[in-house]
């Protein structure tokens, strides 16, 4: 309950200081809270906002997960192709393309890679990307870019008496990794991986700016179709429902954290 209390306490400390700057503020939480008809209807519209948060950022979290184990098993890869008695060695395209998209995605804010993804790829691709599909598509590229990492940390972890015992037995290399490599690792990076998660709900917030009726676009509605602007009331509740996701989140990262401890 500790991250309850100081984020309960950020809050008390905020609207303090907010009633101290402006003692005529007059606090209406009825435009917001289901307290009469209209408040109502702004409560439930603001916490269905939340359901397609949620939605965004598992799917964005499975993607990235897939694409991330993709990039690491291919920065692994030894391939070589053997073309007119020359052998190539098809592993050193893939290092380079995997490390110039590791330099771009991680050194771009994310917000930048999602107008791209909004105003640019609909334009010079034949692709019709609506504010679902690019916010999607931004957070799922980026996760991936630093899940790849965590997953190869991860697999070169494994003890290296493990894969030798496997092949000892006669594994082939798939056998070693999808029953022996693979199920340590995923153990391991499991807290890593709740935690990319957290900062994925943290980051769909930006889709609010492509026009994706996520919490912050309906918070952005709400205030804006108010006659009299109250931001104040508005932006509390988006802040304390935000708060709620995020804080719940943590608690269950040091869960996993802690149940997945090796000895």
């Amino acid at each position: 309950m500790k991250p309850v209390r100081i984020g309960l306490g950020i809050l008390l400390v905020m609207l303090l200081s907010g009633c101290a700057s402006d003692l005529r503020y007059n606090w209406d939480f009825s435009v917001v809270l289901p307290l009469n008809p209209e408040g109502t209807g702004r409560f439930y519209y603001l916490i269905g906002g939340f359901w397609l948060t949620l939605q965004i950022s598992i799917l964005s979290t499975l993607f990235g997960v897939v694409f991330g184990l993709c990039i690491a098993f291919l920065g692994r890869s030894r391939l070589t192709v053997k073309v007119l008695g020359v052998n190539i060695k098809v592993y050193l395209c893939f290092q380079f393309f995997i490390r110039t998209y590791l330099e771009i995605i991680r050194n771009l804010p994310v917000f930048v890679l999602m107008l791209w993804a909004y105003f640019a790829m609909p334009i010079i691709t034949p692709f019709e990307i609506g504010p679902f599909e690019s916010v999607i598509f931004t957070l799922s590229i980026t996760a991936a870019a630093f899940l790849s990492e965590i997953f190869r940390a991860g697999i070169e972890s494994i003890d290296r008496g493990h894969i030798e015992a496997a092949r000892s037995v006669g594994m082939s290399s798939w056998q070693t990794m999808h029953r022996i490599i693979l199920p340590q690792a995923v153990r391991r990076v499991l807290p890593p991986i709740t935690s990319e998660f957290v900062l994925i709900v943290k980051n769909s917030s930006l889709g609010a700016f492509v026009g994706l009726l996520e919490l912050t676009r309906r918070a952005f509605q709400i205030n804006a179709n108010l006659n009299t602007s109250r931001a104040p009331e508005v932006y509390l509740l988006l802040t304390i429902e935000f708060l709620i996701i995020l804080v719940t989140l943590s608690r269950l990262s040091q869960w996993v954290e802690k149940r997945t401890a090796i000895p």
